[in-house]
């Protein structure tokens, strides 16, 4: 019994793992949900990649990247390179 059940929790996680696959942007319309009338997800896009580009360095993170904060010191998350 206990190991039917470490079998079927297993397959569930395995399974369950691949349905989280959902590339930006979905362009999907979700019928309870309130959306602009003068915006995209292109605009989001670039607001997104603008900050990346102005935020985010490799410079002192060990291999890694990081989220620069005022100083070049200061760090507000680690980011994993990709």
């Amino acid at each position: 019994m206990k190991s039917s059940f470490l079998i079927l929790l297993s397959l569930f996680c395995i399974t369950s793992g691949y349905s989280q696959n959902y590339p930006f942007p979905q362009n999907s319309i979700y019928k309870y949900g309130i959306y602009p009338l003068n915006r995209n997800h292109t605009d989001a896009d670039s607001v997104y990649t603008n900050w990346k580009a102005s935020h985010v360095t490799a410079q002192g993170a060990g291999g890694y990247r990081r989220v620069l904060w005022d100083t070049l010191r200061a760090t507000v998350s680690a980011l994993t390179d990709s």
